[in-house]
């Protein structure tokens, strides 16, 4: 065999071996995207959960929405929100409702709701976005609670416990808005299934300082 001949067969070899690593690296390539989108649509969805926040204008009913028509509104799992605020338009007019003339009550519940909405919205789709969700909901429990009666160690066992009620209360009140068809809660039970360890968020829990407003 002349050396040109060996040199084609060399060169062969090494054209195969350079073909076999690119069709190696293009298989992980596609294999991986799926991978990389998925994370890539994680991070947006998170940034867009925590980003989320109340105004003082939702807050003081500079832009209510109308009424909508229940039928309409429950025939969704995210409802009608006509005023683009992140809250279901029913759900907003309930808390105004109820708490005409109190603000910082207003405004615990209404951030509880903004943030119990995305949960249904397809914002929430693994056990990162769960999460952040639910890390956002523990922010507006809390700040509920500031809504509750001054309470200190000087009080009977029986007023303290009346003040963590009425607090506990008003978060049932927002779920209860919230959850209103089959639908929403079997969503949230689905929802849930992405379950995993939260930790909770150690910014102020309440969008709008309460000790700003008024009433």
């Amino acid at each position: 065999m002349n050396n040109k001949s060996l040199w084609k067969r060399i060169l062969k070899v090494v054209l195969w071996i350079v073909g076999i690593i690119i069709l190696l690296l293009a298989i992980g390539v596609f294999f991986r995207a799926p991978v990389i989108t998925e994370r890539a649509k994680t991070e947006q969805a998170v940034a867009q959960i925590h980003a989320e926040r109340l105004t003082l204008d939702d807050v003081m009913g500079k832009n209510l929405p109308p009424k909508p028509d229940q039928a309409t509104n429950d025939a969704t799992l995210a409802g009608i929100d006509a005023n683009h605020n992140g809250i279901r338009d029913d759900v907003e007019l309930a808390v105004f409702k109820m708490y005409p003339n109190s603000a910082r009550i207003r405004a615990a519940e209404l951030q509880y709701a903004m943030e119990l909405q995305n949960e249904m919205t397809p914002l929430v789709f693994n056990s990162g976005t769960l999460a952040a969700v639910a890390q956002e909901e523990s922010r507006g429990d809390l700040c509920i609670s500031y809504t509750e009666p001054e309470v200190s160690l000087s009080n009977t066992r029986a007023e303290i416990q009346a003040a963590f009620a009425i607090g506990a209360a008003r978060s049932k009140e927002v779920k209860d808005f919230m959850l209103n068809t089959p639908a929403r809660l079997q969503k949230r039970a689905q929802d849930y299934q992405y379950m995993t360890s939260v930790v909770l968020q150690s910014d102020s829990p309440c969008d709008i300082d309460p000790t700003t407003l008024q009433n």
